[in-house]
């Protein structure tokens, strides 16, 4: 195992599951700090740090992923979504190394399961997202629209099953709606699935989640079924009937056909998540 990886967003959701994980498979993982990417000497300190350890994948975590605030403010929702890219265009552009990107399900807009041809975002933060993509493809990238649920254990970022659970627990009335579709990975099998990725060195775009589509409300009562927990409190809702601020897709499925083929695997099936997610609650 003589794979150097270098994280950027190493402190959030993903990134603080993801780290311990590969460092337990054997990988030399280096996590800058939040503090040096924003620096202006950043392009520098980067460029420095791989080429002294010779760092050969990047994974880019970096993302302002609350969506009302990327509408509100949409010029840092663009610096934090795609500058940050944009300030390491010369680091990654003209090297070989493994440049793996996190992109969203809410680039895509209407009937899914949606193919990756197809985006079409319809907030600001699904539009940063893809120009990030755009960015990210000057590079020897794989690219993946994903979406992921489980436990979080960053206490400033709670995970839609946080949620979800922490309200039924301090017994709040809760609505899940029953016409938003997504098609969600447990965080485990993500960090497995991104190690897969580095190994099998497949450069391109996909779209990487379960093998089927579930509503958030069918998630969430099945989620609470399975640790046993009542859902007296939680009711279902249609987010068309809700919804009076940021557009949000209702449909965010995903086609993960190509993903399956490409690296020759079968991904799980949404029961099989519910099963991971439940799991880490349990654990």
């Amino acid at each position: 195992m003589d794979k150097k990886i270098l994280i950027l967003g190493s402190s959030g959701f993903l990134g603080r599951q993801l780290t311990p994980y590969l460092i337990n498979i054997g990988y030399k993982v280096f996590r800058p700090s939040t503090k040096i990417i924003k620096s202006k000497m950043a392009f520098q300190k980067i460029s420095r740090l791989i080429k002294k350890e010779g760092i050969n994948t990047v994974i880019n975590l970096i993302a302002n992923t609350n969506v009302d605030f990327c509408e509100h403010y949409p010029l840092r929702a663009y610096e934090s979504n795609v500058g940050t890219l944009e300030k390491f265009m010369d680091v990654f552009a003209y090297s070989d190394i493994h440049f793996i990107h996190i992109s969203t399900d809410q680039v895509y807009f209407g009937n899914g399961p949606h193919l990756e041809e197809n985006p079409h975002p319809i907030n600001v933060y699904g539009k940063t997202k893809l120009l990030a993509e755009y960015v990210a493809m000057n590079f020897n990238s794989t690219i993946l629209r994903t979406n992921f649920v489980g436990k979080s254990d960053h206490k400033e970022r709670l995970s839609f099953s946080d949620w979800i659970i922490n309200s039924v627990r301090d017994q709040k009335k809760i609505t899940l709606f029953d016409d938003v579709l997504f098609s969600p990975l447990a965080v485990p099998d993500i960090c497995k699935f991104i190690h897969i990725v580095i190994q099998k060195n497949n450069r391109g775009l996909y779209n990487l989640g379960s093998r089927d589509v579930i509503s958030k409300a069918e998630f969430g009562f099945e989620l609470l079924k399975n640790l046993g927990i009542g859902s007296e409190c939680v009711s279902k809702g249609n987010y068309k009937d809700h919804n009076k601020g940021v557009s949000r897709p209702n449909d965010m499925s995903l086609d993960v056909k190509k993903f399956e083929r490409d690296f020759c695997l079968t991904l799980p099936t949404m029961n099989e998540t519910i099963r991971n997610v439940y799991q880490q609650y349990k654990s």
